[in-house]
């Protein structure tokens, strides 16, 4: 009998040990991935932690130094100083300190009401250095580019940059500010000591017309008149005649959209060209054939 309850003791005592452990793994579980800050950023951090409005950033997780205390820097290159309707803008992050071991960072475009705009599109290598990552913040949902855990390492100490391509949305719609957050982690594999960066830049939107103007020339080069220069799309044909001199000039262009230009005269043959416009075009000069 004795050594019946013994064993029975026993059990008892390794079925509750199991429970045990099983409900410190649900409540690992439930911690990780139910509070943003708890989850591991090796592999790209949670979303919304850009420093933009309505956003914390990598302190929230990262302690022991202030935001941008470093002698390091975070860096946005490749942003024009305005956007043109679907265009295709190639950026680069860069991340610099020079006792860090591996980086990571976050980035996001909103509008002036912090709706996100546009859309990000990532190299399609093997493996993704960076994702594309979606979240709702205050009820809109947002876009992020962040790193992936084979984006961590650089090919030079100090720093680590990765490339992606924004795309302008298909209307203009107003100002764009692209926020950043960057953490420069020392690789204790702990959250304390990591030094955190943030950037912010604006672009504002390109004119909504533009205008193109140039001169008409003979096959000698001088100017033609008297000839008509056409610009047409398939939601648009306008002309314009040349002056006594062979200048034309042509004007409320929409902005972002291509269009072929092509000249009509009665004595010379032009070959038509195609312009894809993002801002004022002047000096398109047109040369006759023979």
């Amino acid at each position: 009998m004795d050594e019946g309850v013994d064993m029975a003791g026993r059990s008892r005592q390794i079925k509750l040990a199991v429970i045990g452990i099983f409900a410190v793994l649900v409540a690992a579980f439930i911690l990780t991935y139910q509070n943003p800050v708890a989850r591991a950023s090796a592999s790209g951090p949670s979303p919304s932690f850009t420093n933009a409005p309505a956003e914390g950033n990598c302190t929230a997780c990262h302690i022991g130094s202030p935001l941008n205390s470093g002698e390091g820097n975070l860096q946005i290159s490749g942003l024009p100083a305005a956007y043109s309707p679907s265009q295709q803008i190639p950026l680069t992050v860069t991340l610099s300190q020079d006792d860090a071991v591996v980086f990571g960072f976050q980035l996001t475009a909103i509008d002036g009401t912090g709706k996100t705009i546009g859309f990000f599109a990532v190299p399609t290598t093997s493996p993704a250095r960076s994702q594309v990552v979606n979240n709702i913040v205050e009820g809109d949902q947002r876009a992020y580019v962040e790193h992936t855990v084979d984006g961590l390492i650089g090919t030079d100490f100090g720093s680590n940059s990765w490339s992606f391509v924004w795309t302008a949305p298909a209307e203009l719609s107003g100002s764009v500010t692209f926020y950043a957050a960057g953490n420069a982690a020392n690789g204790d594999g702990s959250p304390a000591n990591d030094l955190i960066y943030s950037t912010a830049k604006l672009i504002q939107q390109a004119a909504p017309t533009i205008s193109i103007s140039g001169r008409v020339l003979t096959a000698n080069g001088t100017g033609l008149r008297n000839a008509v220069v056409r610009l047409t799309s398939s939601e648009l044909s306008v002309t314009a005649p040349t002056s006594s001199l062979g200048y034309y000039s042509l004007s409320d262009i929409p902005n972002g959209k291509t269009y072929t230009i092509t000249v009509a005269s009665k004595r010379y043959r032009f070959e038509p060209r195609t312009l894809t416009v993002s801002a004022d075009l002047t000096d398109i000069d047109l040369q006759g054939l023979e």
